[in-house]
């Protein structure tokens, strides 16, 4: 028993199970190549989440002392997709939806800051920050919002993964 009819089988049958067996084939195709895909970026990619805690975790003494009110890291990955798999702080929630993070010319980071709560106290930012693409890169200009005091740090790049710090240096803060 075949899977495949003979040429003598194949040239009795009518048009429309000729077309039917081919859409058949094309399908099995398809799907072969989207599993074999599929299964060559999963070996291929690299752990975003993995890579992005194991920077944290390298820098976690410099970033408790640079921003002693409140950090968290996340991962850029692909042009923009935010991965905020990184550390977060008790005090700090951040709605990762109202960022936005986008590649601009010139090896540059556009970060648009997240809507936050930081000790209880909700900001809506909805300020933009340049910042180059390369370790130790801060934002180039402090957005300051009254004791509120935002800061973009690279501490990490692999391939097309940047890892980003968001820290807040002000201390004493208001409860």
């Amino acid at each position: 028993m075949s899977l495949w009819p003979s040429q003598k089988q194949w040239k009795s049958w009518t048009l429309p199970s000729k077309l039917t067996a081919i859409g058949v084939l094309v399908g099995l195709v398809a799907i072969l190549l989207t599993i074999l895909i599929s299964v060559i970026n999963l070996f291929l990619n690299p752990n975003v989440e993995a890579i992005v805690r194991r920077v944290a975790d390298e820098y976690k003494r410099e970033l408790n002392t640079r921003y002693p009110t409140a950090y968290t890291v996340f991962g850029i990955y692909q042009d923009g997709f935010i991965v905020p798999k990184g550390l977060m702080p008790e005090n700090l929630e951040i709605n990762w939806d109202t960022g936005k993070v986008q590649l601009a010319a010139n090896n540059m980071l556009m970060v648009t800051f997240p809507d936050m709560v930081l000790n209880g106290k909700a900001f809506v930012v909805k300020n933009t920050t340049a910042v180059e693409k390369r370790v130790g890169a801060r934002s180039g200009s402090v957005i300051k919002l009254g004791w509120f005091n935002p800061i973009v740090e690279v501490i990490g790049i692999q391939d097309d993964l940047a890892v980003v710090a968001l820290g807040f240096p002000e201390s004493g803060i208001k409860q």
